[in-house]
């Protein structure tokens, strides 16, 4: 679960630096970028598939259905924690 928040977190910022203009939250946290966000929920999503795919995930995970599937559950709250941290 770590690994897919701080996985989710990292493409966030490098994406969100490179092509992000648009912040959807400039009050609560004015670092973060659409583009941002949406890089980061792809990149856990994939990554969840990968570590699925991979059997890294616990038994019973559904392979990689299960672990897309955990990949964007945990990519989206950790953005949220994110933005009730900020």
């Amino acid at each position: 679960l770590i690994v897919l928040a701080k996985v989710g977190d990292i493409a966030g910022y490098y994406v969100g630096s490179a092509i992000g203009k648009r912040r959807p939250f400039p009050k609560i946290s004015p670092g973060k970028t659409v583009a941002g966000c949406w890089g980061s929920f792809v990149t856990g999503t994939l990554v969840g598939g990968l570590l699925g795919l991979a059997g890294v995930l616990p038994e019973g995970s559904h392979g990689v259905w299960g672990g897309l599937t955990a990949g964007a559950a945990v990519n989206l709250a950790a953005q949220a924690g994110d933005l009730l941290e900020s």
